[in-house]
């Protein structure tokens, strides 16, 4: 919640002073918005709920992802339906299927693996397919098996393997 209630510039700022250490930033905020009477911090969730003020720039598709993917880490094991909109959705898809998805998975992971998007007919990579929706691939690429049951493909072992060792 800091970062898209303080905005990324002081999020920014804040790590760049906490020795770049942006986990410490983040905390430091957190524990700030923890001190807020509940009634101010609800008000102020409910505002960011919406998200329509929030457009990622084009600039920053990890900040997209993570975005995406910690949705998603809210919304599956609630049971909700976790539906991102598909045009941001391939954009991190691009992201994590691109040369260098600094900290999201480790970069051999994808390795010999294409990635096919059912529900928007687009592929990345090249090698065993894995198929399915994209919000449940863009999910298993980086790590989380809850959507493994909505994949299928020769590639899926090997990504099972991957991700579980």
């Amino acid at each position: 919640m800091s970062t898209l209630a303080d905005g990324i510039l002081r999020m920014t700022l804040l790590a760049a002073r906490r020795r770049g250490n942006s986990d410490v930033a983040q905390d430091e905020m957190a524990r700030r918005w923890a001190l807020l009477p509940t009634p101010e911090i609800t008000a102020r969730l409910r505002e960011l709920a919406d998200g329509s003020y929030f457009r990622p720039p084009p600039v920053a598709p990890g900040l997209l992802t993570e975005i995406l993917v910690h949705g998603g880490d809210i919304r599956i094991p609630l049971g909700l339906p976790f539906e991102p909109d598909p045009q941001l959705t391939a954009a991190a898809l691009d992201f994590l299927t691109g040369p260098v998805p600094i900290g999201f998975m480790p970069l051999r992971r994808l390795r010999g693996l294409r990635v096919h998007a059912t529900d928007l007919n687009r592929t990345w990579r090249d090698g065993a397919e894995v198929r399915g929706p994209a919000a449940a691939l863009m999910m298993a690429v980086v790590g989380r098996t809850a959507v493994f049951d909505q994949l299928d493909g020769p590639g899926l072992p090997l990504l099972r393997r991957r991700i579980s060792a």
